[in-house]
Parts: C-alpha cells; structure tokens; sequence
C-alpha cells in the first residue's frame, strides 16, 4: 500500500467516535457511515474504510478491500450480538472477524496479537454477569466526564446494593444467591438505555452511569429497576430488596473519583436508615 494517510482532522473525528461507541451503541455503525458521506475532501474519502481499520485493528488493507471487510464485519456484529443475546463492541467484532478468517490473518505474529487482545477483553467483562467490571467503568465515567465537562452536560452516578444477601445464601444456599444476583444483572441490562453503563463493582454491588441524567431522573429509574427486580422475586418466593446511592456530575462534584466516592456514602446511608432506599447525595447527608 502506499503510505497515504488522511487529514488529522478526519482522524481525530473517526477516534472520537470509536471512543464514544459506549454512549452510541448500534449507532455507531450509523455514525460513521454519516462521518463518510459527510466527508468533502476526495483523498480523505477514497482511503476512509482502509483508515478506519488501521485504527482499529493496525491492519492494512487496499481501500475497497478494507470497505467489503468494514461491511462484513458490520454484518459479524450483528450476528454475535444476536448469539449473545446483548450488543457487542465493535472492537469485539472486529477480533471476531479477523481471528476466524484465515484467509485474511495468514501472519502468526498477527493472529497472536488478535488472540492476546481477545484475551484481554476477559479483562473488562464480569464473568459471573456478562456485565462490564469496574475496572471497564474507571474507563466509561473518566470519558464521560470529559465529555460532559466539554459540552457542558450533567450526568449520574449509582450504586446498588442487594440486601442481606448473605441472609439468602445461608437460607437458600449459595446457589440460589448467584442466581439471585444473576437475575439482579439481567434486569436492570434489560431496561437501562443504550448509552447506561452498568459494571459488576463487586460481590453482590452494582454501578450505573447515567449519562444525561440529573439526580432525580436516576431516583427514578433505579425506583423502576428496584420495583421490577423485587417483584421477579417475589414471584420466585423470595423476598430481597435493594438499597441504592446516587451522586450527579458537575452539581456534586466535577471530580469522577470523588463522585463515585458520594455515590457509596449516599448508598451507606441507605444501608444506616433500615436499608430497602434510594438516597441521593447531598451535602447536608452526612
């Protein structure tokens, strides 16, 4: 290939995208395919697709090449996301597509790098779950914090807690615990937004980034979580409740530690008043 390269600007907006796809979901595919027919400059667009995969995968490929691989691998994602029941990442599908495809990976050195960096991704995902880890989040609300700090948004932080679930483990058996914090996952993975972050924070804790939503709009969506997981359990003739701490990004704090820090202090009070609450953070709490 010769070493042609797109205008910094184009890149730096093709990054910017790809480092939003938390917030965009499927409609990452959508915007990039717009970022494309947007694009003027007639250089920029004929080596687009062969770009975009240098970016993602450090691959290069002849530009019409490089596009039947973008579609193709558009079409992977879908496929994997129906399989798993939930959407993937595109870097997912892009590891996917190329270490299963021999006829494009014919370099051990390159199928090893796809190999360690699906390895890695183990590294973002909560086996028990399916859902993201807190380490995936660190990442999530750091860039969420900069987006909101440079367009002048707001956004919330949650944690939840599930009650007394040591009390279900030595009633029930440790079983019926995992499948009660299993159910907890699946609910509230089902009825976030696409562009929520949901991560395992560990044992039977959960926290939630709400981009674009103030404190009272996560009061109201953790009461409708709270509502759906309690009565699915009633239902399995369990009775569990959850208790809930929220904080909101830039009106409590504009640090993200300090933020997720509110967060837990508003869920300890929770846990101090009886437990079975949401309480939000504010300065008069504690």
């Amino acid at each position: 290939m010769a070493n042609i390269e797109i205008s910094r600007i184009l890149r730096a907006r093709i990054i910017d995208l790809l480092n939003q796809e938390y917030l965009l979901g499927e409609k990452l595919f959508e915007e990039i395919d717009n970022l494309y027919n947007s694009i003027e400059n007639q250089s920029d667009k004929e080596i687009f697709y062969s770009s975009l995969l240098e970016i993602i995968s450090h691959l290069e490929f002849p530009e019409d090449i490089a596009k039947e691989h973008w579609n193709k691998i558009k079409e992977r994602h879908i496929e994997l996301s129906k399989k798993l029941g939930r959407a993937v990442s595109i870097r997912t599908a892009v590891i996917d597509y190329f270490t299963y495809n021999t006829e494009v990976l014919k370099n051990p050195v390159v199928i090893e790098i796809f190999l360690y960096d699906s390895s890695m991704l183990k590294v973002y995902v909560d086996e028990m779950t399916g859902l993201y880890n807190y380490r995936y989040f660190k990442e999530a609300l750091w860039a969420e914090s900069k987006r909101a700090e440079r367009y002048n948004l707001f956004f919330s932080v949650a944690i939840i807690d599930i009650d007394d679930l040591k009390n279900i483990n030595a009633k029930y058996g440790e079983d019926v615990g995992t499948n009660v914090i299993k159910t907890f996952a699946k609910t509230i993975d089902l009825n976030k937004r696409a562009e929520d972050v949901v991560c395992r924070y560990g044992g039977d804790e959960f926290i939630i980034l709400l981009p674009e939503t103030s404190k009272a709009g996560a009061i109201a969506f953790l009461s409708r979580i709270k509502r759906k997981f309690e009565d699915l359990m009633k239902e399995k003739g369990i009775n569990v409740t959850i208790s809930s701490g929220t904080s909101e990004f830039p009106s409590d704090t504009k640090d993200p530690v300090t933020l997720v820090d509110l967060a837990d202090k508003a869920l300890y009070v929770a846990k101090l008043r009886g437990k079975d609450k949401i309480i939000a953070w504010n300065k008069g709490l504690i």
